[in-house]
């Protein structure tokens, strides 16, 4: 199932990607959520927009009493082993460190009627990782025969300038026939790994008040802040550098008017801010080319690729502002219950 068969919520705010679809408003610290559901069938009459499932994450609240909480995870290359790919390239597992520092606080304003919970989250992971391999990469050797055979070639020689020489010859060869001669180009694996780059700024803010045992009001505002280099690493310079802003802000009103008659508000607005682009300019000089019989493909920026060149889908930014305003409105009438709203985004 695609993740855009999903749709997802955080305190009944939608927060899909319209784009691609997927949740867009990331939630990296568990202390901060008080309740996640996930409803696949049978689906209540306020919930639409995907058959697939309904993910509803709900924040914590602040209570009576001062709560917090705090932790760090460490990750480094001293407690992982090698993936396949790195054995092509380390002979231990590859250089990693990474830090995830989080912490919740939450309490009275005012006692029994205005109640904060805020949250907070650094992370930082620097790490090198392998990259898929070029099965059939020209050698040194082969490299030296295509130069001086058809150097002058736009093509080869975008390949010459950034393609290295493949480390592991396999014996096997590449022909071609240029001016009535034939040359044989050995072949071999080029392996490779880049320096990946993760780092996230992450809080929230939740103000809740009891206006009076009939109604309650709720105010919220979500920050992430993060910059991701990584994607592609072999042939090398075709890294991605990918920073992105999401802010999510809510309101709410709760209202019991009588034990049978119950009315739920909510207005939020968020947007997803995000540019990715080459993070070494050589890169955008040349167009994406493949070669499919040397294992060059690839057309999209992905840590799959092996083509060289700029990626297809490189530059690329998107703003997306997501305003919505829903209302849930029930009724209790002896064994049946009546629900009606509008839902405008």
């Amino acid at each position: 199932m695609r993740t855009r068969s999903n749709n997802f919520m955080i305190d009944g705010q939608d927060s899909n990607n319209a784009s691609i679809g997927g949740l867009v408003q990331e939630i990296n610290n568990p202390d901060t959520v008080a309740e996640m559901r996930i409803v696949t069938n049978q689906f209540a009459a306020e919930y639409g927009r995907a058959a697939g499932s309904v993910v509803n994450i709900v924040t914590k609240s602040g209570t009576n009493e001062l709560h917090g909480s705090a932790y760090w995870f460490y990750n480094g290359n001293k407690l992982n082993a090698r993936s396949n790919l790195d054995k092509r390239t380390f002979p231990r597992a590859p250089w990693r460190v990474e830090n995830q520092f989080a912490g919740t606080l939450g309490g009275p304003i005012i006692k029994d009627r205005t109640f904060f919970f805020g949250s907070i989250l650094r992370w930082t992971d620097r790490r090198f990782a392998s990259g898929t391999s070029i099965g059939a990469a020209p050698t040194a050797e082969g490299q030296a025969i295509l130069r001086n055979a058809a150097g002058a070639r736009p093509q080869v020689k975008a390949m010459l300038d950034n393609v290295p020489p493949a480390q592991s010859p396999t014996g096997r060869t590449a022909p071609f026939t240029l001016g009535g001669q034939t040359f044989n180009v050995p072949l071999g694996v080029l392996s490779g790994a880049a320096a990946n780059v993760g780092d996230v700024w992450q809080w929230m803010g939740r103000v809740d008040h009891k206006l009076n045992d009939k109604h309650t009001l709720l105010g919220r505002y979500m920050f992430d802040d993060r910059v991701s280099i990584g994607g592609q690493a072999v042939p090398p310079g075709l890294l991605s550098n990918s920073p992105a802003r999401r802010q999510a802000v809510a309101a709410g009103a709760n209202s019991t008017f009588t034990p049978q008659i119950y009315n739920e508000l909510r207005l939020s607005f968020q947007r997803l801010s995000s540019v990715t682009s080459a993070q070494d300019p050589k890169a955008e000089s040349i167009p994406s080319i493949e070669i499919a019989e040397l294992g060059m493909t690839g057309f999209n920026a992905a840590a799959s690729r092996t083509a060289f060149g700029l990626a297809l889908n490189l530059p690329q930014a998107q703003v997306l502002n997501n305003y919505q305003i829903a209302d849930n409105f029930s009724i209790l009438k002896g064994s049946h219950t009546i629900k009606m709203g509008f839902d405008f985004r």
